[in-house]
């Protein structure tokens, strides 16, 4: 039997029983036009549903659903699935799993279910904001988009904004000059390329505005900001008693020079310079905070 499965009329329908006896991922096409109704392996697959309305499901294993055009319903299931419902008003599922529900255009309904799971904009061709306190998107391919049990998100190369919930969220702006903050839990914040502001909230949070340069607070809690080598001119604007700033690079410990300048302590880490506001530091509690004397 071939790895490929061509549907040609809506009416076709492939279950997991019908071909449980098939080792290895397959291939499942839907028709250009009509509305498929595909239900995937036990084994990784792969499923196009191209043009028309869609139903299709994933089955066991960490399957790759691709809705294409129409307003698709795609399903995961078990396993750790990509689901992309492309343009229209897509109803995303992931289902058990560590999921990851890329969001087109059209207001979107995306599930995470039970795992980890991350909602992606990454190929919008506009700036979102996700807040995921009230589950709602607004702008570019997350406008009018609905998120429930998604714990992160992923932007796209524009200005995005995202917020945090009570869960331990991991919120990735991407490229552009993005803003992030963190709820509740123990969040970690990636700025990406841009001139980004990430702020912590609550929770042991760990802070990483990348390249660029960024505006960086904690917030409360044990907070890690984190650096490497050639990452721009950063600024820490709340550190505190109980937070870390975590130099990454090897390449720069050699070049690693500690000043005050107006009360701030300013960091040079090779080609990246840090200033942590109101807050004096010396070259020996930088070192210690990384592990080295």
């Amino acid at each position: 039997m071939s790895n490929q499965e061509k549907i040609d009329n809506s009416t076709r329908v492939l279950s997991m029983d019908e071909l449980k006896k098939v080792v290895g991922g397959r291939t499942f096409i839907g028709s250009s036009n009509s509305d498929d109704n595909m239900t995937g392996t036990y084994s990784n697959d792969i499923m196009y549903g191209q043009g028309g309305d869609d139903n299709i499901s994933g089955g066991g294993g960490n399957d790759t659903i691709y809705g294409g055009s129409g307003e698709d319903h795609l399903y995961g299931e078990s396993g750790n699935d990509i689901l992309s419902g492309g343009d229209d008003w897509d109803t995303l599922d992931g289902g058990t799993g560590n999921d990851t529900l890329i969001s087109g255009a059209g207001a979107d309904i995306l599930i995470g279910g039970d795992g980890v799971d991350t909602a992606s904009y990454e190929d919008s061709y506009s700036a979102v904001k996700v807040d995921l306190r009230f589950g709602r998107g607004f702008g570019g391919d997350a406008n009018g988009d609905s998120l429930t049990g998604i714990e992160n998100l992923t932007g796209s190369s524009k200005n995005d904004s995202f917020c945090g919930d009570d869960s331990s969220n991991v919120l990735d702006g991407g490229a552009g000059n993005d803003t992030l903050k963190g709820g509740a839990g123990n969040d970690t914040l990636k700025g990406g390329a841009g001139n980004d502001t990430l702020k912590g909230g609550a929770g042991d949070d760990t802070i990483d505005g990348m390249t660029g340069d960024d505006i960086l607070y904690g917030g409360a809690g044990n907070d890690i900001f984190v650096f490497f080598n050639r990452e721009g001119s950063d600024i820490i604007k709340d550190f505190q008693a109980g937070d870390t700033i975590k130099l990454t690079d090897n390449s720069g410990w050699d070049n690693l020079n500690v000043s005050h300048q107006s009360g701030n302590t300013i960091i040079n880490f090779g080609s990246t310079t840090i200033t942590v506001e109101n807050v004096q530091l010396t070259v020996e509690q930088i070192k210690a905070m990384n592990g080295r004397s």
